[in-house]
């Protein structure tokens, strides 16, 4: 029995030892393993700035003016002198009425002044020496003015048949063939829409409205317009409407930006973006959008601690502003924060912080 007791206690012992020596080098290796190295991790530092604060809206431009041209003359169409859809200036000459028969009126018109012009000259002396009546001329004078008046008709009825542009636009498809009878009464020939400047009407809420009357106290109001899905805008302008009563059925008032348009490349009818500056904050503290996160509890950042390891704070957010947010609560200025790779960190992570430029 003894035996058997030494035969096993002998196996456990070559099994312990065995086992250690299976082990041994694993230990070593886990034992050798060098430390995690801090992840390399790009950063910039926060600093206070001046930030312009904007509230953007959805709008639709309109022209600023807007004609159907018509003739003032009936005629024959004998030219168009544009083409349809070009650009035109004010004053240019968009069609021409055959002016034959107003030149032969007009002529006659001239015809008929001089000769009242005549009698009247004819008249003026006999009436002076008793010769004539007094009625007699002034019936003479009166068919002179008539006539005068008549002139002056035929010659705005000739200055009809020319059409021209009364502003800068660009002209729309011609509703008439050359040759066409035209109608001073229900013919339309084109249409002419102004490009520059143009309006872009938005709506406001009527909370809203008290953010902008504050800004429309200090001076002129500037807005932008933008494209929508564009960060960038394709024209700066002006708030220059506020109508006078809100909308009860949708708590909104109606307000209008106008803008420079001398690229026309904003079309009347367009749905933009309408962007409304309310005020500069002087101390404002921007952080990239590629920097923030978000969780359960809102949205937050990465900064660097003092020693060199990751530090979640949650903050609130204001106005866009291009690539990056106004930060209101949350970071400070000189705070070192994280700008990219968010998913790769966690609170605590060890980290290199190497300065980048701001984005």
């Amino acid at each position: 029995m003894n035996r058997r007791r030494i035969v096993l206690a002998a196996l456990m012992v070559v099994a312990i030892a065995a086992a250690g020596w299976i082990l041994m080098p694993h230990a070593r290796k886990q034992q050798a393993q060098p430390a995690r190295p801090p992840i390399p991790v790009p950063v910039i530092t926060i600093g206070p700035r001046n930030v312009p604060i904007y509230r953007e809206f959805v709008g639709f431009t309109r022209a600023i003016n807007t004609i159907d041209v018509r003739a003032r003359v009936t005629g024959y169409l004998a030219e168009r002198k544009v083409k349809e859809g070009s650009d035109v200036d004010a004053g240019e000459v968009l069609y021409q009425i055959d002016p034959r028969d107003y030149q032969t009126a007009l002529q006659r018109a001239q015809a008929a002044v001089e000769l009242s012009k005549k009698n009247v000259a004819r008249t003026e002396p006999l009436a002076a020496r008793g010769f004539s009546s007094r009625q007699t001329l002034d019936q003479q004078v009166s068919q002179l003015h008539q006539d005068e008046a008549a002139l002056r008709q035929a010659q705005l009825n000739l200055e009809y048949t020319t059409v021209k542009a009364p502003f800068p636009g660009r002209v729309g498809r011609t509703e008439i063939d050359v040759g066409g009878l035209v109608s001073e009464v229900n013919t339309k020939l084109t249409s002419l829409v102004q490009f520059d400047p143009v309006y872009a009407f938005f709506t406001p809420s009527d909370a809203e409205l008290s953010e902008i009357n504050q800004a429309r106290v200090v001076g002129q109001v500037e807005t932008q317009l933008l494209m929508p899905g564009a960060d960038e805008p394709v024209a700066v302008g002006h708030l220059d409407f506020v109508d006078n009563s809100v909308d009860r059925a949708t708590g909104t008032v109606t307000m209008r930006g106008v803008f420079r348009n001398s690229r026309k490349t904003v079309l009347p009818g367009q749905f933009v973006h309408v962007r409304v500056k309310l005020r500069d904050e002087p101390n404002g503290l921007l952080v990239p959008q590629a920097a923030l996160g978000s969780n359960q509890q809102g949205k937050f950042v990465y900064v660097v601690s003092k020693d060199n390891k990751v530090e979640e704070r949650q903050i609130k957010l204001g106005s866009v502003f291009k690539a990056s947010q106004l930060v209101t609560e949350g970071v400070f200025a000189g705070d070192r924060l994280i700008i990219s790779g968010l998913q790769n960190l966690f609170p605590g992570t060890p980290v290199d912080p190497k300065e980048a430029a701001a984005p």
